[in-house]
């Protein structure tokens, strides 16, 4: 990558990260507490409205500096537009300066000039206005009281390399079940709803109380099996593996994730096809976006994998977009029954911002 793209990347991350917020916000707001910078960026108190382009109350998306109580402390001044490259699906993420003050950012170009495929519903053609109603990449939701905080003590702070090697000590030497155990825990109990299983790239569901045929329905290797995940433990590492209908899997193929922009195939919301840059991608429908990122924020924390740049780009805004869910975080409990360790960015969204370079 060269310097330019470099340097706009490094600017998204470092939008993305202002989200993270401090621990005197609220007793509640476990997502947001484990800032280094000690702040909070807008947080759950409403503030009568932040004076930001929008004018939206406190919530309303990434408008610039922050306060710990919540609050928003107005606009950050400035010279000329920010561009975080390869920040939206098909196009830069720019943060415009008007009159001299950083608004609302916005995805250049984000639909092709469709009205409504714009995250927020409402968008003009070719521009999605903000983040506001739907694709907020400030903080995520508040998540209750934190059960799991003792596990992840001494996090706090903690960024890059020396948060990863503090997660890798709580994720390694999981107890692994093989593929083959892995596969029957899968479909048998993991992701089995009253007898039936759903791909989670189409919806399809499948009735079944055990492994159904393959040529049915088969197991995702979140991490492809021909780029490192083709030995155990790995291979039958459960927090990365999913049931999918076996026509969408080989869709998947070992395609990095990314946005599509020309469209090869589709079912069910999940694409496959090319992005900007013409580079052969699989973009899950919008309900497993976050999921399948923070499998691969996990395996590459596990097993010491790198993920390629423009995937790292695009997952860490579907952690965003997509959020963990009451059945994610449920699902990643009854996997720690069987592996005794759990996916901490599924306890943590929040620690994928904190870890520059994947």
């Amino acid at each position: 990558m060269d310097a330019k793209r470099l340097g706009a990347a490094l600017l998204l991350f470092g939008l993305l990260a202002s989200g993270c917020g401090g621990t005197d916000v609220s007793t509640n707001a476990w997502y947001n507490q484990d800032s280094a910078s000690g702040t909070d960026w807008d947080a759950a108190e409403a503030d009568g409205g932040a004076p930001d382009v929008s004018g939206e109350p406190d919530g309303a998306g990434p408008d610039g500096q922050v306060l710990e109580d919540g609050g928003d402390a107005g606009r950050e001044p400035c010279d000329e537009d920010k561009f975080a490259y390869r920040g939206c699906p098909d196009g830069d993420l720019v943060t415009p300066c008007v009159d001299g003050w950083y608004g609302e950012p916005y995805c250049e170009q984000y639909d092709g000039g469709a009205d409504g495929a714009a995250p927020d519903g409402s968008a003009d053609a070719g521009r999605d206005v903000g983040f506001d109603a739907g694709w907020d990449i400030g903080p995520f939701p508040d998540a209750g009281p934190d059960p799991f905080e003792e596990r992840y003590k001494g996090t706090e702070g903690l960024s890059d390399g020396a948060l990863r090697d503090a997660l890798f000590d709580l994720v390694k030497n999981h107890d692994g079940l093989g593929y083959d155990g892995a596969k029957e825990v899968l479909f048998s109990y993991i992701d089995n709803e009253g007898g039936r299983v759903q791909c989670v790239y189409t919806g399809k569901w499948v009735e079944t109380s055990g492994i159904p045929p393959n040529d049915v329905m088969n197991t995702e290797h979140t991490w492809p099996q021909s780029k490192g995940a083709d030995v155990e433990p790995a291979r039958g590492d459960l927090n990365h593996l999913y049931p999918t209908d076996s026509r969408a899997n080989s869709r998947r193929s070992n395609h990095d994730f990314g946005w599509v922009v020309d469209v090869t195939w589709t079912e069910g919301g999940s694409k496959s096809g090319t992005d900007a840059d013409g580079k052969a991608v699989f973009e899950p429908r919008d309900e497993h976006k976050g999921n399948a990122a923070r499998s691969i924020f996990y395996f590459s924390v596990r097993y010491e994998m790198p993920v390629p740049q423009d995937e790292e780009e695009a997952i860490k805004v579907w952690n965003h977009l997509d959020p963990p869910d009451e059945k994610e975080r449920a699902r990643n409990g009854r996997i720690e029954e069987y592996q005794d360790t759990r996916n901490p960015f599924v306890d943590h969204p929040e620690f994928a911002d904190r870890i520059g370079d994947f």
